[in-house]
């Protein structure tokens, strides 16, 4: 069992490691999807991460990234784009 919650702290700080890169490259914010964030806008920490994809988008400005973790997805509807952001998943 320690070994599993160390794997979760360390999967947890890489994840960290790989938004604040990810952010620095971008130049702009990062807007969270997970699916178990608080839905609170504009989704810029995984505590407060968006629970589906088009909200983040919604919520950036030219340059931002929305960031996905893991996780099915359900689209209502197509998801629309209307400026320059980044749309990538955790695991690239």
């Amino acid at each position: 069992m320690k070994a599993i919650a160390q794997l979760v702290l360390l999967w947890a700080f890489l994840t960290a490691v790989r938004a604040f890169y990810v952010q620095q490259a971008a130049g702009g914010t990062v807007h969270y999807v997970s699916q178990t964030g608080s839905v609170t806008s504009p989704y810029t920490n995984w505590a407060t991460a968006a629970s589906d994809i088009q909200s983040a988008v919604n919520a950036c400005s030219d340059s931002d990234t929305v960031l996905i973790t893991n996780g099915t997805y359900k689209l209502s509807s197509r998801i629309v784009i209307n400026q320059p952001i980044t749309l990538q998943s955790v695991n690239g």
